[in-house]
């Protein structure tokens, strides 16, 4: 089967990004050939070819039209030229030719987030700046999603905002992302992980890793630290991950009301985060909204509790190994990170289980052939 493969940026790493990749490196010896549709990307083996996309200007809210409109044009010149048996697009940022059987796939729509972004605590300016993006960006999307032949949702809460927002339920396929157990696995962290980072090793840390945004929920695991350490000192909060240009105030009031038990460490290598995971004592997501998150199964994999809010795919990768909480409940939260703390690595054993059985690329790339075999034969 011969695949053109679109998005947006394969240079760097990040959830879409990373999926994308692993999809593509598994499916490969499927027999799946892929043409990469691109910005950017770095070399892999299992790349036929690499058909540059047109370089938008990056101006926020302008590139949202802009990036469709450049790109119309180079979609259907590679189309002409790979001549594919199915077109696959992450994310739905750009609308595919007509003539060619195509797929979506949703890691997440922006349904839920404009009622969100009323509770973050920013200023009124960078909130109204929000709500203009991510608005615009869900009206978009929305508009693009009329053009794809079949749909591919990560998690089961994405598939029912895809139906809300008025896709025939049987056109979407729920495939979860899955995480690679021969890198994410338990072992005893080197040494110099904690040296490099500042971390005590004596202390239980709880670790959450993403990008320091407001959806992400930093805020809610710092008031949700503060309660956890009146009666636990030996806890350690950190968190990793970069902070957006526009978002600095937001990290800035965070790191205010941070102790020296609460940590910024910033953007972590790849390379480093297996440590991390195994330094861990527990694991935290508190985001407000997501679609099937890589750190969870990437913790879950190393044996790490996880507290997680009840949102995008959290029930579907740990299902009744996971400790859930109500969005925007930094009381709950705590009371979650507690119970983490005293579960320790009792369920270890049972959540790698799970990951390695159901959640491995190998199992995730066939039933995704599965899915492209559907998609290309209407």
């Amino acid at each position: 089967m011969k695949v053109l493969l679109a998005v947006k940026d394969l240079s760097g790493y990040g959830g879409v990004n990373n999926v994308a990749i692993e999809l593509a490196k598994h499916m490969a010896p499927l027999g799946v050939e892929f043409h990469v549709l691109s910005y950017r990307t770095r070399e892999f083996p299992w790349m036929k070819e690499h058909i540059p996309l047109p370089v938008a200007s990056g101006l926020p809210i302008i590139e949202i039209l802009e990036v469709p409109l450049r790109a119309m044009g180079a979609f259907r010149k590679a189309v002409d030229k790979v001549r594919p048996d199915l077109v696959h697009v992450h994310t739905p940022a750009i609308v595919p030719p007509k003539g060619v059987p195509s797929l979506v796939t949703v890691h997440g729509t922006y349904m839920r987030d404009v009622p969100n972004l009323l509770k973050y605590p920013v200023s009124l300016p960078y909130k109204a700046f929000l709500c203009s993006l991510i608005y615009s960006q869900y009206r978009f999307e929305r508009h693009a999603l009329r053009y794809f032949d079949r749909f591919h949702a990560v998690s089961s809460m994405t598939a029912d905002e895809l139906r809300a927002m008025g896709v025939p339920a049987g056109l979407i396929s729920m495939v979860p992302n899955g995480v690679d157990t021969s890198e994410f696995k338990p072992q005893k962290p080197a040494n110099a992980i904690y040296g490099k980072y500042g971390l005590d090793p004596a202390s239980r840390i709880v670790l959450s890793v993403g990008t320091i945004t407001p959806r992400k929920g930093a805020h809610l695991v710092v008031e949700a630290a503060k309660e956890v350490l009146k009666a636990h000192e030996d806890v350690l909060f950190v968190f990793a991950g970069a902070c957006p240009r526009l978002g600095r105030s937001y990290l800035k009031k965070m790191s205010s009301e941070a102790s020296d038990r609460i940590r910024f460490i910033g953007p972590v290598p790849q390379e480093d985060l297996l440590g991390l995971y195994n330094a861990c004592s527990a694991f935290v997501s508190a985001s407000y909204t997501e679609g099937c998150s890589l750190n969870i199964l990437e913790a879950a994999a190393c044996g790490k509790q996880v507290v997680s809010t009840d949102v995008g795919g959290a029930r579907d990768v740990l299902g009744d190994l996971g400790i859930y909480v109500p969005a925007g409940d930094p009381a709950a939260l705590a009371e979650g990170i507690v119970e983490a703390l005293n579960l320790g690595c009792s369920l270890s054993g049972r959540l790698r289980e799970r990951m390695e059985t159901q959640f491995s690329w190998e199992k995730v790339a066939k039933d995704m052939l599965a899915v492209y075999r559907s998609a290309a034969e209407r």
